[in-house]
C-alpha cells in the first residue's frame, strides 16, 4: 500500500519521542518491481474504502480519538486538525477512448499552509467494454495516494509536535501519457515526491489489455516464460545503454520488471540510478518473434 500502516507510524512515534534529532517521515514507496501485485483491477468496495470517487467530497478528518486496541498513555496524544485547502478536478485533454483530468487536493494544519499536496493526472476510460475494469483500477489508485497524503501530513505534524519543530510541507505529483497500440495500453506515469527541501523522483506504469482492461505484467508481452525472456532483455538492455552513451551503466542490477512503458519505438526501460532515472527504449524488433502483442504495428 501507498500509505503508512498505523501501527507502525505510532511505533515510529512513540521511539522518536525519545530522540533529539528532527526526523522526516515519507510514506513507504513500494519497489516498481512489486507493484503488480499491487493492483487491484476490481472496484474498492464500500467497507475498505471510505472515500468517494472523483469528484470526491471533502475527505474526513483523522480521528484524535487513541483505539480501543492501544494501551492508555500517561500523556495525551497531540490532536491534530487537518482542514482541506484545495479539491479541486481540472480537464487536461481527452481523445476517442479517455478523459484525463488533473485532481489536486491540498490540506492544512494549524501550525502548516499546504501541508499536504497532491496533484494526480486521473485517466477515465470510456465507451469500451473494458472501461469498467479499468477505471475501477484507476479509481482505487487514486483512493490510495489520497490516503498517503492525508496519513503522511498526519504522522509529520505529530512528530513536529513531539520535537517542537515546525512540520515540513509534503508533496507528491504524478503526470501520466498514454500510449495505445496492438491491444495494449501502456500508462507511463512519473511522480515525484517532496519534503521539505529533498526531492525523490520514481516511475509508477500500468499497462492493460485493451480488450479487457486487465493489468498486464512485462512478462505476458511475450510468449515465451520469464526466465527465457529476462536474458533476452537483459542483453537488449546491456547494448542499448552503450549504444546511448552509458557503457558503464549497470542494466541488469538497475532492470525492475515493472519499470517499463511502451512507446512508439519499441519498450521504454526507467533505470532509476542515483542521478535519477535513465530511460533506455529497446526496438520491439528485437523481440519480433515472441511478442504476444502487435506492437510492431
Amino acid at each position: 500500500m501507498k500509505y503508512i500502516i498505523a501501527s507502525i507510524c505510532f511505533a515510529a512515534l512513540m521511539m522518536l519521542s525519545a530522540c533529539s534529532d528532527t526526523v522526516i517521515m515519507t510514506p513507504e514507496y513500494i519497489d516498481p518491481a512489486d507493484s503488480s501485485s499491487q493492483i487491484s483491477s476490481e472496484p474498492a468496495s464500500e467497507e475498505s474504502n471510505t472515500e468517494s470517487s472523483v469528484p470526491s467530497s471533502q475527505p474526513e478528518e483523522p480521528s484524535s480519538e487513541p483505539s480501543s486496541t492501544q494501551e492508555e498513555s500517561s500523556e495525551p496524544e497531540p490532536d491534530i486538525v487537518l482542514t482541506v485547502a484545495e479539491d479541486s478536478l481540472v480537464p487536461l485533454w481527452t481523445d476517442d477512448l479517455f478523459v484525463c483530468s488533473r485532481r489536486t487536493l491540498a490540506y492544512n494544519t494549524d501550525d502548516l499552509a499546504g501541508a499536504g499536496i497532491l496533484t494526480y493526472d486521473y485517466l477515465q476510460m470510456t465507451g469500451t467494454p473494458a472501461a469498467d475494469t479499468f477505471n475501477a483500477c484507476w479509481k482505487n489508485d487514486l483512493i490510495e495516494w489520497e490516503n498517503s497524503i492525508r496519513d503522511t501530513v498526519h504522522i509529520c505534524a505529530l512528530l513536529a509536535k513531539e520535537e517542537q519543530t515546525m512540520p515540513l510541507p509534503y508533496r507528491v505529483d504524478l503526470s501520466a501519457s498514454v500510449f495505445d497500440r496492438g491491444g495494449v495500453i501502456s500508462v507511463a506515469r512519473r511522480g515525484t515526491q517532496i519534503s521539505g527541501e529533498e526531492h525523490f523522483s520514481f516511475m509508477s506504469n500500468y499497462c492493460f489489455d485493451a480488450a479487457t482492461g486487465e493489468y498486464l505484467t512485462l512478462w505476458q508481452l511475450f510468449t515465451t516464460a520469464e526466465e527465457e525472456t529476462a536474458p533476452r532483455i537483459l542483453d537488449a538492455l546491456a547494448i542499448q545503454a552503450a549504444f546511448s552513451g552509458y557503457p558503464d551503466l549497470d542494466t541488469a542490477q538497475l532492470f525492475m520488471p515493472a519499470d517499463f512503458s511502451c512507446g512508439e519505438n519499441g519498450f521504454v526501460f526507467h533505470l532509476t540510478t542515483e542521478n535519477g532515472i535513465i530511460d533506455l527504449t529497446v526496438p520491439y524488433e528485437n523481440f519480433s518473434d515472441i511478442l504476444a502483442y502487435p506492437l510492431l504495428g
